[in-house]
């Protein structure tokens, strides 16, 4: 397996170098005390690949708008590893029943999490660690190479990941309880790196909950996920992603997706903290007849830069796919947003919508989006569009009008604006507890 591909390695400016070795050498302490042969052919493949690549920078089209310079002036490691209280973590945690698995540092702590041998019928959930500590499992190698080679951070994951879960839907179990992984990052300049990987088998259904948190708000920490979803026929996958890291903090997230035959695949991803933050979405639709449904949230402040991404390829007739992306941006924020809709020439009959809307609070934030359709097929129908925009004042003059203040109105205004793409979560629990977390970044509008 080969991720380097037939290009010139990159040259880098001293920090970037700098960076490049830091890595290197962690991953290379990794490589030189795996037991797996296989992880660590992987490993050596990504190490070769991301010095070959080097960083990105604003000269590659992908990263024009989300600079990584602040990132790379900092080593995070993945070695530092705290003990945490349960009382520590307690408010964070939703109040409705869940299965809890919870990661402190990036690492599987039992003692914070739900026994994993006493589980629902038909789920079946061990760590990475555990996989990978099975010499030659190949299980950890059935990542989408061509993808990765593609992507700086997807190979510093596959450089250092330790830990994760790998979880399994036996064919036609319906999980009730949604699976809950809390990230926990407690530690100065640490790396929380960890590979996820989900498989619902045939006639199967799952509400899967990343949630991403720092319990200090001025630690500079990095969060790398990886996470693959195999979605099986007519199976069912609800997913939430919240990441509510502190704005100091770095996060990098990945999803590959695939999708059968009579599959629903339902996402949303909440971007609420990070310095810089960019998530991904990688959707191979690979069966006729599938629903996929794409949805983010951002609330962007400060000085923070929230990048969002979605990769929708159509492969075969007759599925649909929607999308629907908002963002708030105050202060000097920033938000990306970049979406494809890729139809394949014998992908007839699709159905793919996009749509981005954005609301800019301040005159001093920014948003870039760039909505994208790519039709090979002659009989479809598909659209994208975006729209950004400041406050309506004839709105906050209404209900001013009937006696709410303006501070008020202008958080009103935006909850409806930024609520809408929560209706893809039909947990009600599940909803209210999504809804308080925006509504408390609302709160402080007033």
């Amino acid at each position: 397996m080969s991720l380097t591909p037939a290009m010139p390695q990159k040259r880098m400016s001293l920090t970037a170098q700098k960076a490049m070795d830091f890595y290197v050498d962690v991953s290379q302490q990794l490589i030189d005390s795996e037991q797996n042969t296989l992880v660590k052919v992987e490993r050596l493949s990504a190490q070769a690949a991301l010095v070959h690549r080097g960083w990105p920078t604003r000269r590659d089209e992908a990263w024009q708008y989300t600079p990584v310079n602040s990132f790379l002036q900092h080593e995070f490691s993945p070695k530092g590893v705290s003990e945490l209280d349960m009382a520590k973590l307690q408010a964070y945690l939703p109040e409705h029943d869940v299965i809890r698995l919870v990661f402190v540092d990036g690492h599987f702590d039992d003692s914070l999490s739900d026994s994993l041998s006493d589980l629902p019928k038909g789920l079946m959930i061990e760590t990475t660690a555990d996989v990978i500590a099975l010499a030659d499992q190949p299980r950890q190698l059935e990542i989408n190479t061509d993808k990765m080679a593609q992507e700086p951070f997807a190979l510093l994951n596959t450089m250092l990941y330790q830990d994760g879960i790998n979880i399994e839907v036996e064919a036609g179990a319906m999980i009730e309880l949604p699976v809950h992984l809390v990230h926990v990052q407690t530690v100065a300049n640490h790396a929380s790196v960890l590979r996820h990987r989900v498989v619902l088998q045939k006639n199967s259904a799952l509400t899967l909950v990343e949630h991403a948190i720092s319990l200090d708000d001025e630690l500079v920490q990095m969060t790398n996920h990886l996470t693959e979803l195999v979605v099986g026929e007519n199976a069912n996958l609800k997913q939430v992603v919240v990441q509510d890291l502190n704005l100091q903090s770095f996060y990098f997230g990945h999803q590959w997706i695939e999708q059968a035959a009579k599959s629903v695949f339902e996402t949303l991803y909440l971007g609420l903290g990070g310095q810089v933050a960019r998530h991904q979405n990688a959707l191979d639709m690979a069966g006729e007849h599938g629903f996929s449904q794409q949805n983010s949230v951002c609330f962007v402040q400060q000085s923070q830069i929230q990048d969002s991404r979605t990769d929708t390829q159509h492969l075969v007739p007759n599925c649909q796919s929607q999308q629907l992306h908002k963002y708030v941006l105050k202060d000097k924020a920033r938000g990306v947003f970049n979406g494809m809709i890729k139809v394949a020439k014998d992908a007839q009959k699709t159905d793919g919508q996009m749509d981005n809307k954005n609301l800019v609070l301040s005159n001093e934030a920014k948003m870039d989006t760039k909505p994208q359709l790519e039709i090979y097929a002659d009989d479809v129908k598909c659209s994208h569009g975006s729209a950004t925009g400041q406050l309506d004042e004839d709105q906050v003059f209404y209900l001013q009008a009937r006696g709410i203040r303006k501070p008020q109105a202008i958080q009103l205004i935006t909850e409806a604006f930024l609520l809408e793409p929560l209706e893809v979560v039909s947990n009600p629990k599940l909803a209210n507890w999504l809804q308080s977390l925006v509504q408390q970044r609302i709160n402080h509008l007033a």
